[in-house]
Protein backbone atom coordinates (compact mmCIF):
# COMPACT_ATOMS: atom_id res chain seq x y z
CA UNK A 1 0.00 0.00 0.00
CA UNK A 2 3.00 2.29 0.45
CA UNK A 3 3.58 2.48 -3.30
CA UNK A 4 0.15 4.07 -3.83
CA UNK A 5 1.36 7.23 -2.07
CA UNK A 6 4.10 7.61 -4.68
CA UNK A 7 1.60 7.78 -7.56
CA UNK A 8 0.56 11.18 -8.97
CA UNK A 9 -2.75 12.60 -7.71
CA UNK A 10 -5.73 11.72 -9.84
CA UNK A 11 -8.72 9.41 -10.24
CA UNK A 12 -6.56 6.31 -10.72
CA UNK A 13 -4.78 6.89 -7.39
CA UNK A 14 -8.10 7.42 -5.58
CA UNK A 15 -9.59 4.28 -7.12
CA UNK A 16 -6.53 2.18 -6.32
CA UNK A 17 -6.42 3.47 -2.72
CA UNK A 18 -10.11 2.67 -2.23
CA UNK A 19 -9.69 -0.85 -3.63
CA UNK A 20 -6.60 -1.61 -1.57
CA UNK A 21 -8.03 -0.11 1.64
CA UNK A 22 -11.35 -1.94 1.50
CA UNK A 23 -9.81 -5.24 0.38
CA UNK A 24 -7.33 -5.19 3.28
CA UNK A 25 -10.12 -4.65 5.79
CA UNK A 26 -12.27 -7.33 4.13
CA UNK A 27 -9.41 -9.81 4.56
CA UNK A 28 -9.09 -8.80 8.22
CA UNK A 29 -12.84 -9.24 8.77
CA UNK A 30 -12.69 -12.67 7.13
CA UNK A 31 -9.96 -13.65 9.58
CA UNK A 32 -12.43 -13.23 12.45
CA UNK A 33 -15.23 -14.90 10.43
CA UNK A 34 -17.32 -11.73 10.33
CA UNK A 35 -20.53 -11.78 8.31
CA UNK A 36 -21.35 -8.13 7.66
CA UNK A 37 -24.77 -6.93 6.50
CA UNK A 38 -25.32 -3.21 6.00
CA UNK A 39 -28.88 -1.99 6.55
CA UNK A 40 -30.31 1.23 5.14
CA UNK A 41 -27.58 2.00 2.58
CA UNK A 42 -29.37 5.26 1.74
CA UNK A 43 -28.11 6.64 5.09
CA UNK A 44 -24.45 6.19 4.12
CA UNK A 45 -22.41 9.37 3.75
CA UNK A 46 -22.20 10.69 0.20
CA UNK A 47 -18.92 11.40 -1.61
CA UNK A 48 -18.19 14.49 0.45
CA UNK A 49 -20.12 13.45 3.54
CA UNK A 50 -18.94 12.81 7.07
CA UNK A 51 -19.55 9.70 9.13
CA UNK A 52 -19.57 10.37 12.88
CA UNK A 53 -19.54 7.62 15.47
CA UNK A 54 -18.98 8.10 19.18
CA UNK A 55 -16.85 5.67 21.20
CA UNK A 56 -15.72 3.52 18.31
CA UNK A 57 -13.79 0.39 19.12
CA UNK A 58 -11.27 -1.31 16.82
CA UNK A 59 -13.96 -3.81 15.77
CA UNK A 60 -16.27 -0.90 14.79
CA UNK A 61 -13.51 0.53 12.61
CA UNK A 62 -13.01 -2.89 11.01
CA UNK A 63 -16.70 -3.21 10.17
CA UNK A 64 -17.00 0.35 8.80
CA UNK A 65 -13.84 0.09 6.71
CA UNK A 66 -15.06 -3.05 4.90
CA UNK A 67 -17.65 -0.96 3.08
CA UNK A 68 -15.90 2.31 2.26
CA UNK A 69 -12.63 4.10 2.93
CA UNK A 70 -13.09 6.63 5.70
CA UNK A 71 -10.77 9.13 7.33
CA UNK A 72 -10.60 8.12 10.98
CA UNK A 73 -9.99 10.59 13.79
CA UNK A 74 -9.51 9.67 17.42
CA UNK A 75 -9.57 11.64 20.64
CA UNK A 76 -7.20 11.07 23.54
CA UNK A 77 -9.20 9.26 26.20
CA UNK A 78 -7.48 7.43 29.03
CA UNK A 79 -7.89 3.91 27.70
CA UNK A 80 -5.44 1.05 27.33
CA UNK A 81 -5.54 1.26 23.52
CA UNK A 82 -4.70 4.99 23.48
CA UNK A 83 -1.97 4.48 26.07
CA UNK A 84 -0.46 1.73 23.93
CA UNK A 85 -0.65 3.92 20.82
CA UNK A 86 1.02 6.84 22.57
CA UNK A 87 3.90 4.60 23.70
CA UNK A 88 4.65 3.53 20.12
CA UNK A 89 4.29 7.08 18.76
CA UNK A 90 7.06 8.46 20.99
CA UNK A 91 10.53 9.01 19.52
CA UNK A 92 13.25 6.76 20.98
CA UNK A 93 15.10 8.03 24.04
CA UNK A 94 18.59 9.38 23.44
CA UNK A 95 20.08 6.86 25.90
CA UNK A 96 18.32 3.96 24.16
CA UNK A 97 20.59 1.50 22.29
CA UNK A 98 18.26 1.67 19.27
CA UNK A 99 18.46 5.48 19.04
CA UNK A 100 20.35 6.70 15.98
Amino acid sequence: MAFIGQLPEGPMKKWLHHQCFTNCFQILSNSISAVITYHNPENRPQNSGICVANHTSPIDVLILACDNSYALVSSQIGSVLNWNTSIFARPPRSDSPTAA
